[in-house]
């Protein structure tokens, strides 16, 4: 990588990414992905830690395994040599125990173990005479991403790509059952340090976790058990107890599947740097956390539309609770429900109050796997949707894949830019219209606008959804008070 190379990173986009699983690479010249596993027993056998419990009972049940699979891809601005980067990738594999995991069922139920030595074969495509490069990488993604994970192999594969003269591409895929999003950053980082000392003609050097992922499914279990887990199931119990609201966000019913065929549907838009300033400074104004004012404006946002008084969010949470977790790729994510209750005579900056109160609450809490809460709670099932809450709301580093709510009926996501926030609404477009979902985003840009405007007013009152007017993806909304706003302000800084 040197000092004059860059890489970027992104996850797949493609809108049929959700179609994922390992493959071939026929389209690009042929080459076949063999991934070669050292045959030797490695580490005993352990149990699998509650957040993998899940994703390991969908699969078995014959969930779409989309939902599951992480693909990304990393630009590099120079010329990359293949031995090199697959020498990085098998230092990176042999450095986290997670990249080595292969997965079966036993008597006692789903076990995992840590292989002691993996090789990531790379292929490599040449697509630099190809007029249409983006096309042809976007099928082969594809058509990888189309077909399932072999769990008796190390869940990550890879291609390397050369897209033109000193632009590489190196494609990963890599399970949920051993990755999140801030893995898959810790992932990217290590990538970027190994891969550059090895082009600069260095030993490769990493900060190795002590610790591993068997450690962290036995601390996990200890912890539980103890005194801390007990009041934290009994925290849980108490914020979620009956009767537990049922958000009455999705405006339709029919069967599965969009017009276009794809199960899910995306709305994209942005917060351009002035208004994000100004959010900052309200936060800043109000002791809060940007994440936390921005969520209290998708919560009155949820209100507005629906009517509901009483609202249960999802929030995805890291669940890294030591330095060496910090660190280490694995499955370590968790989720926490936050409920809030609001009421006409309620202020904006109460909200705001009370959402930092129960978010702190619920991070304190946080580390009581989800799978249990929902034990605790015994909510009423409903189809394959989330038990507890039917949205998710996350401002991280990455945006998930387009087309992407799996169990719920809104996954509304934010991520930090130069230039302000990018967003992206995935929902299932069996049970959300576009006019709803556009709704929504009109309404959560509404709030934001009430809130820079006087965030001590009482909240507006909740109204009938607006008409269908059809936003194209990947634009703002325009109208409302934010647009109102932000227009007063362009006028202003322009006189």
């Amino acid at each position: 990588m040197g000092s004059t190379a860059r890489i970027t990173a992104a996850y797949s986009d493609n809108e049929s990414a959700q179609q994922q699983r390992s493959g071939t690479c026929d389209c690009v010249g042929g080459c076949v992905a063999k991934r070669t596993a050292d045959s030797s027993p490695g580490a005993p056998a352990f149990a699998l830690s509650h957040a993998q419990r899940g994703l390991w009972l969908h699969e078995l049940l014959g969930g779409a395994q989309s939902e599951h699979h992480l693909p990304m891809w990393f630009d590099f601005h120079q010329e990359v040599d293949k031995a090199r980067m697959q020498e990085a990738l098998d230092f990176i594999v042999a450095q986290h125990d997670s990249l080595r995991l292969v997965f079966s069922n036993g008597q006692d139920g789903p076990r995992q173990r840590v292989l002691a030595r993996h090789g990531i074969d790379l292929p490599f495509s040449d697509l630099s005479d190809r007029e249409n490069t983006s096309e042809v990488f976007e099928s082969w993604v594809t058509e990888d991403n189309s077909r399932p994970f072999d769990f008796g192999l190390p869940l990550i594969k890879g291609h390397l790509f050369k897209l033109a003269h000193q632009q590489f591409r190196l494609y990963l895929n890599v399970h949920h059952l051993i990755s999140h999003g801030l893995s898959n950053g810790i992932l990217r980082r290590d990538l970027q340090t190994v891969f550059g000392l090895l082009d600069s003609g260095r030993a490769p050097v990493l900060q190795r976790a002590p610790s591993s992922y068997e450690s962290h499914v036995r601390e996990e279990q200890a912890w539980i058990a103890g005194r801390e887990g007990r009041a934290a199931a009994a925290y849980w119990r108490s914020e979620l107890a009956p009767p537990l609201p049922r958000l009455r966000l999705a405006d339709q019913q029919r069967p599965a599947g969009s017009p276009d065929g794809s199960a899910f549907a995306t709305t994209e838009f942005t917060l351009d740097a002035v208004t994000a300033a100004s959010v900052r400074e309200l936060a800043r104004d109000l002791r809060v956390t940007v994440n936390t004012l921005l969520m209290t404006s998708y919560a009155v946002a949820l209100r507005r539309l629906t009517g509901d008084d009483d609202l249960v969010i999802g929030v995805p949470f890291s669940g890294r609770y030591s330095a060496d977790a910090m660190t280490q790729v694995g499955l370590f994510a968790n989720l926490v429900a936050i409920r809030v209750k609001m009421s006409s005579n309620t202020s904006l900056s109460s909200v705001v109050a009370q959402l930092n109160e129960k978010s702190l609450l619920a991070y304190e809490h946080g580390r009581y796997p989800f799978d249990l809460v929902v034990e605790e709670v015994n909510p009423r099932r409903d189809g394959g949707r989330n038990p507890v809450f039917l949205t998710i709301f996350q401002i991280s580093e990455f945006l998930p894949p387009k087309h992407m709510a799996p169990h719920v009926d809104a996954g509304f996501y934010g991520k930090p830019t130069c230039d302000g926030f990018e967003f992206r609404v995935n929902y299932p477009a069996h049970r959300l219209s576009p006019g709803r979902a556009s709704d929504l985003v009109r309404f959560f840009l509404d709030a934001i606008g009430d809130a820079l405007t006087d965030p001590t007013a009482a909240l507006a009152p909740d109204s009938p959804p607006l008409p269908d007017i059809g936003a194209p993806a990947h634009s703002r909304p325009r109208g409302g008070r934010l647009q109102q706003l932000i227009d007063t302000r362009n006028g202003q800084r322009q006189e």
